[in-house]
């Protein structure tokens, strides 16, 4: 019916999750990159399957009102962002309508989802970078990877990266060029630079780590010197050590080159030391409204025992446990662990307990044996395990956070058997991409207001 490599019009009559146009021709759906709802196009057909074929756009016939021109320059080769070419009010709302979406068709949960908690500024967002660096005939080159491959994007600027992590890579190019410092090449799996990761808090403190292929980092302080003279907020530098050709962004070693292991940064008046690896939400304007909405749900008070689980380095948690009577963390990541225990230390709060374990395994060890009052849920992409979901159905309130509303869909079809479902929060976390964080209430069907 449909030819490869062929042009065919056809009009876009939705969006998927990912972001994708979906453009119906007599009956037939193809996939396409780009695309709004109600535009007029064409696509060049890359490929047909049996109910559904992936096309690529070519013309826009008929624009949407809310396409706009992405600010940024390098948003058509790089793979960071995939929401940049519609408007910031079409963005949010197309966010409520994926998890709105996602939980009919997934869980067959029809519950209130909330307007997306979206951001005034969306620009500059991002807390933690990972650049990328190439050497092209002698050219260094940094910055993101282009869609789908694993070439370098030379970029003088990101828009949703910190503006002094903007400022340090471009000074680092030329301090590599200059002083002629190796960049790794994978075909050759020969030279030292891989990435630099770049962290920085609210008051822009920074923590940088070199990632190299070798076990010395070439002119090692040459490159402090130079770094601390140019960018005192820079606190913190590391040398991660990741030899070889892997998937891993870091190696097992860490070696601190200048100042501290950790950067501190400062929410809802708690102090959090944050490691090279410790999992921080990446918006942290974004974080303190997700976290507003958790406890504005939860609604504490001091005779609640609470259990933050996959609690990370003890943010949620230890927040909490100024609210309430008592708050176990459980992490089956024994360096967050060491975080949240060390977070607990430095804000002086005695009502925390940090387990390490998983989840699944420690949940159910701690509801035979404490009267639970709320569970707060924030597990990976892969949502939880059923083993986990059947330990908890007798906590009377949960707040289920999560980055990945197609597992909290499966899950909540799980849930809801036992749980009302109370309401859901969109928060626009990554601005400019698909991926929403969502918020959700869960009271037990014998909960008493």
């Amino acid at each position: 019916m449909f030819i490869e490599n062929e042009t065919y019009k056809c009009d876009c009559i939705d969006l998927d999750s990912e972001g994708n146009g979906v453009c119906k021709i007599d009956d037939f759906i193809f996939f396409v990159k780009g695309p709004l709802k109600g535009e007029r196009v064409s696509i060049k057909v890359d490929k047909v399957n049996k109910n559904f074929g992936l096309a690529t756009l070519k013309d826009i016939y008929l624009k949407s009102p809310y396409r706009v021109k992405p600010e940024c320059p390098y948003y058509e080769q790089c793979g960071g962002c995939n929401l940049m070419h519609f408007n910031y009010y079409m963005h949010s709302n197309y966010k409520k309508y994926v998890v709105k979406d996602l939980l009919n068709r997934i869980g067959k949960v029809d519950t209130l989802v909330n307007d997306t908690i979206f951001m005034s500024d969306p620009l500059h967002y991002r807390n933690n970078v990972q650049v990328s660096f190439s050497n092209d005939n002698g050219v260094i080159k940094a910055g993101f990877y282009a869609k789908k491959t694993h070439n370098v994007i030379d970029m003088d600027t990101c828009i949703i990266a910190p503006q002094i992590a903007n400022r340090i890579v471009v000074f680092l190019k030329r301090l590599f060029t200059v002083n002629k410092i190796s960049i790794y090449n994978p075909k050759t799996k020969k030279g030292c630079i891989k990435h630099v990761i770049i962290r920085a808090n609210k008051k822009s403190d920074v923590m940088l780590c070199f990632v190299t292929n070798t076990k010395e980092l070439e002119k090692r302080e040459l490159l402090v010197s130079e770094i601390v003279k140019k960018f005192p907020k820079v606190v913190s530098i590391l040398h991660n050590i990741n030899i070889g050709v892997t998937p891993i962004h870091l190696g097992n070693k860490t070696n601190l080159l200048y100042g501290t292991n950790y950067l501190t940064s400062t929410i809802f008046n708690t102090k959090f030391e944050i490691g090279l690896s410790s999992f921080y939400q990446v918006n942290t304007t974004q974080m303190e409204k997700l976290y507003s909405k958790v406890f504005e749900y939860l609604n504490l008070n001091k005779d609640m025992t609470l259990i933050d689980a996959y609690c990370g380095i003890g943010t949620m948690g230890l927040i909490a446990s100024k609210h309430c009577k008592e708050v176990y963390g459980i992490e089956v990541v024994d360096e967050a662990i060491y975080n949240a225990n060390r977070n607990k230390v430095l804000n002086n709060i005695n009502n925390a307990t940090f387990i390490l374990g998983k989840a699944e395994d420690e949940i159910e060890r701690l509801v035979n044996n404490k009267k639970i009052d709320a569970l707060i849920v924030d597990p990976p992409r892969k949502g939880c395990e059923e083993s986990f979901l059947k330990a908890i159905v007798g906590i009377e309130k949960i707040v289920y956070v999560s980055c990945n509303p197609s597992t909290l869909a499966r899950d909540l079809k799980f849930l809801k058997e036992y749980y009302d479902i109370v309401e859901v929060t969109p928060v626009d976390m990554f601005p400019f991409s698909n991926h929403v964080e969502t918020v959700c209430l869960l009271l037990r069907k014998t909960y008493q207001l």
